[in-house]
This record gives structure tokens, C-alpha cells and sequence, in this order.
């Protein structure tokens, strides 16, 4: 009999713009990621070109079974401080969740962790305050099942990409000996979100008003554009320097994200290091470098390689190229390396 550790795994960050796929000699480290691959999220074709490129020797028709992570609009990732004499409260969390949250958590998949170090909440254990709440719809839920088994895809797990990546870079932070926090941005089109994350887990995580879509009227006044659409289109490609423009376009979500981070360090008393921008695309680096500038952070560049190597993970030579630097990967190493942080935190 193999073991589960024996068999080839595969590992797929599905979300957001694209889609990345890794195949690894074992399902749990140690292991070598073998095969890597990415496409277009929406390219039916290039998907299916993904998957025989990741397992190669399936038959036609045969599903391919991976561990998957999904970003889904109405995902829920937040930080919430309680009050620990209630936690015992049978209504407690539902009041949390319409009060603080403003959901109905009938309609949600919810998990409750203990933010620290992300082991599922233990109403037993006292004196426990910040709570990392994480989750989707229902309905969001069953939709992506549905779209990974009409894609071939047999989900062995699934969990939101947000919180295997930022597993990863707590992960990351802790084996890198960083002691200071890391600002965390995911920014979206109508809004986006903040974390601040530690060697000790996510101590804080918030939805932002601001995204992207709120440059478009910027760029469209400043370069004299017809309409939003054309303003939009040339905001995300990769055909105009922005790189003057940039302190005007991330003023309002500089300003937001300082006043969190202003508000953090006079609470705990301590500064916020660097900043890492989660799901950005490639055209818009600059947009990174840009809003580094305007909250005076140095962008995060993890060393990837040798925190992997720490946790048993070995890139192939061609891997090694193609990805050890890509930062968009940290999605796909956070859900291979579950596990194995949870072995690396017991023994510390």
C-alpha cells in the first residue's frame, strides 16, 4: 500500500486572474514541486492545457483530484476582538456576525480560529480575544464546487486562497526572523482589504473602501479620456507610464491604509516593517512600488527558496526559474505547506 505522503499531489490556486498549478513528487512534504503552469482565469482551453500539463497521465474523462484554493467575491476574512467572559454565550457568535460582521451566518460556511496560530477556536480555553473569522456564502460555495467539477477538477480540499497565502507569509516572516509586521494588501476593483500579519499569526484584518476602480475618474480627467471604460482599459495594460501619476492615484487608499496603520501602532506599539501587495498583476507594479512610496514601507521580497527548503520543499531546476521569485505563487506554496507550518509552529 502507498501512503498518502507517497502519492504525487497536486495543488491549484484557482482565483482572481489566474489560475496556478503545481504538481509535487508526494502529497506532503519532503517532496520536489516537479510540474508548475498558469493560465488565464475564464481560458477554458488553457486550463484543460494546465491540467494534462500537471498530470500527464490521466485518461480522458478521469478528473483530476487536487487540493484547490478559491477566491470568491463574497469571502469573509476578518479579525474581530471579543470579549471573553461571553464566549461561552450560545447567541455570542451570531450576534458578532450581524453586529460586526453584518451577515446572516445562516447563509455562510464559517470557520472560527484563534488568530495566533490559526488552530480552530476552543471555547475552553480562557482569555482568548482576537478571533480570525473566515468563510463564504453558501450559495458562492456550492457555485464553485459545481464550476472545479465541470472543469474536471476533484477538489480533495478546498479553502480560501486569502488565508492559505496568508498562512504562508506568516509562515515566512517567522522562518525569516522579521520583527516587525508585514502590511498585507489585496487590492480589488470596488474595494479592497488590509492585514497586518506577524511571526505569530494575523493580528489584524480589515476590508478597505478604496480600490481600484476608484483611479479610473483620475486617470480618465488627467489624460483627457472620453469615457471610464477607455480609462479603466488603459489603467490595467501595460501601454502608459503611470509611474508620475502614481502618488495622485493611491492618495485616498494610502490615506485610509496610514490611518490603519497609524491606529495599530499606537494600540500595540509596534511598527509596521513592509508591505507586501497580494493580486496584483504584472502591468501594475508600479502601482505597488507607488503606494509603498506613499505609506514609507519597503515593498516585502521574500526568500523564497530557503523557507521552502526549510519546510522540505525542493524546486526543480526549471521550477526553480520559472517561479522561485514570483510572489503570486505564495497562494499555491501557503496550500502545500499546511501542514507542515502547523509541524514547524508544534516544534518551536
Amino acid at each position: 500500500m502507498f501512503s498518502s505522503r507517497q502519492l504525487p499531489g497536486i495543488f491549484l490556486d484557482h482565483g482572481g486572474e489566474t489560475v496556478r498549478g503545481a504538481r509535487t513528487s508526494a502529497f506532503a512534504a519532503p517532496f520536489t514541486v516537479e510540474e508548475v503552469g498558469e493560465c488565464a482565469a475564464g481560458d477554458r482551453a488553457g486550463l484543460v492545457q494546465l491540467l494534462q500539463r500537471l498530470s500527464p497521465r490521466r485518461s480522458a474523462g478521469r478528473r483530476v483530484h487536487a487540493r484547490v484554493a478559491i477566491r470568491p467575491e463574497g469571502q469573509l476574512v476578518r479579525v474581530l476582538t471579543a470579549e471573553p467572559k461571553r464566549l461561552g454565550e450560545a447567541d455570542y457568535f451570531a450576534a458578532l456576525c450581524s453586529g460586526q460582521l453584518q451577515i446572516d451566518p445562516q447563509a455562510y460556511l464559517l470557520s472560527v480560529l484563534h488568530a495566533e496560530d490559526g488552530r480552530p477556536f476552543d471555547p475552553s480555553r480562557t482569555g482568548e480575544r482576537e478571533l480570525f473569522f473566515c468563510g463564504l456564502p453558501l450559495a458562492e460555495l456550492e457555485a464553485a464546487q459545481g464550476a472545479l467539477v465541470d472543469q474536471d477538477i476533484y477538489p480533495e480540499s478546498l479553502e480560501l486562497g486569502t488565508v492559505a497565502t496568508l498562512g504562508a507569509v506568516a509562515d515566512h516572516v517567522r522562518h525569516a526572523g522579521l520583527a516587525a509586521p508585514v502590511l498585507v494588501l489585496e487590492l480589488g476593483g470596488a474595494s479592497s482589504h488590509a492585514y497586518v500579519v506577524s511571526g505569530g499569526g494575523v493580528t489584524h484584518a480589515r476590508p478597505l473602501s478604496s480600490g481600484l476602480d476608484a483611479m479610473v475618474p483620475l486617470v480618465q480627467r488627467n489624460l483627457g479620456l472620453k469615457d471610464a471604460a477607455a480609462a479603466k482599459k488603459l489603467l490595467h495594460a501595460n501601454a502608459f507610464d503611470f509611474s508620475a501619476m502614481g502618488p495622485e492615484l493611491t492618495l485616498a487608499l494610502a490615506r485610509e491604509v496610514h490611518a490603519l496603520v497609524s491606529h495599530l501602532e499606537v494600540r500595540t506599539g509596534r511598527s509596521v516593517g513592509h508591505v507586501l501587495n497580494l493580486r496584483l498583476p504584472p502591468k501594475l507594479g508600479w502601482l505597488g512600488l507607488a503606494l509603498a512610496r506613499g505609506l514609507g514601507l519597503e515593498p516585502l521580497a521574500p526568500a523564497m527558496e530557503p523557507w521552502l527548503a526549510a519546510r522540505g520543499v525542493t524546486l526543480a531546476p526549471a521550477v526553480r526559474t520559472a517561479v522561485a521569485t514570483d510572489l503570486g505563487w505564495l497562494g499555491v506554496w501557503g496550500l502545500m505547506l499546511r501542514g507542515e507550518v502547523h509541524d514547524a509552529r508544534e516544534a518551536a
